[in-house]
């Protein structure tokens, strides 16, 4: 292949040939220039036309003792990655502006911050919007950090809700507010941890397959070596098994020899001492 950089370049109109064919592709390629099939660009227009589900709304007290709904950050992310694919959605933060920062008689941090986002598409359609986030402690760098996620979170959500009602343009709507504060208390969900997703290693036990092996000068952090899907295991049913369980244990007694009757005496060991030698006498015999 053709040299295509430096001074001593072999065949440069061959190398911008090369240069100008791939330029297309990786166009194509690009985030914001792929667009949206025709079932996909229907489906995501059907979702977005419907209102918010009432299970993603939450509320927290507002001006004169009003209840203001509102979504949150990680349900409009759920929701967003089921209306346009986990990769046909992006977020790019434009800017952060620390609007004021002070401190109280009591030493405390008040801070309060503008972001502004931008939430792209894969086919390249955008939306831009602001938002505020605020933050109160003792800790100046965990004020900082409490008030610039909340800023973002804020504006990630406001630019969520320009493209349709599903993802909480609905909470603009007063008569679906209204409807929602006269729907009945709904038990609280219970999350069924089976469906949940596990942690590879915590399958793999459970299933006792084989299990990776640990990076090397470490301990095995499963705790035990699992057996392998090609080795045997042992039946725990069949009719050998009950035919095993059935069957009385066997008992193993041991049996001494038979011995001749002597003297009750001779059955208690002769004690003697050692002689200041360290030879013992000789023993007993018994009398005829």
């Amino acid at each position: 292949l053709p040299v295509c950089r430096g001074k001593n370049t072999l065949e440069p109109d061959r190398c911008m040939d090369r240069k100008a064919s791939a330029a297309p592709v990786a166009a194509a390629l690009r985030f914001g220039s792929v667009p949206f099939k025709d079932t996909e660009l229907k489906a995501i227009q059907d979702a977005l036309q419907r209102h918010l589900a009432p299970d993603y709304v939450r509320y927290r007290p507002g001006p004169s003792g009003q209840q203001v709904g509102y979504i949150e950050g990680c349900s409009a992310v759920q929701l967003a990655n089921a209306t346009f694919g986990f990769n046909g959605w992006s977020t790019e933060i434009s800017s952060i502006v620390v609007d004021y920062m002070e401190r109280d008689s009591s030493k405390r941090f008040d801070i309060g911050v503008t972001a502004t986002v931008r939430v792209t598409l894969k086919d390249g359609a955008f939306h831009e919007d602001v938002g505020y986030g605020t933050g109160r402690g003792n800790s100046r760098a965990q004020v900082i950090e409490k008030a610039k996620k909340m800023a973002v979170t804020d504006a990630m959500k406001r630019c969520l809700r320009t493209f349709g009602n599903s993802l909480g343009q609905s909470l603009n709507d007063k008569e679906y507010v209204k409807s929602l504060k006269k729907r009945p208390k709904q038990p609280e969900k219970v999350v069924d941890l089976n469906e949940t997703r596990r942690l590879d290693f915590d399958l793999l036990l459970e299933q006792d397959t084989e299990l990776p092996s640990p990076p090397p000068g470490q301990s095995n952090p499963y705790g035990r070596t699992a057996r392998s899907d090609t080795e045997p295991r042992p039946s725990t049913s069949g009719p050998a098994v009950e035919a095993a369980m059935a069957a009385p244990a066997a008992t193993t007694t041991a049996t001494a020899p038979p011995t001749a009757a002597v003297p009750a005496t001779l059955n208690k060991p002769a004690v003697s001492s050692p002689k200041p030698n360290g030879k013992l006498p000789p023993p007993a015999t018994a009398a005829a």
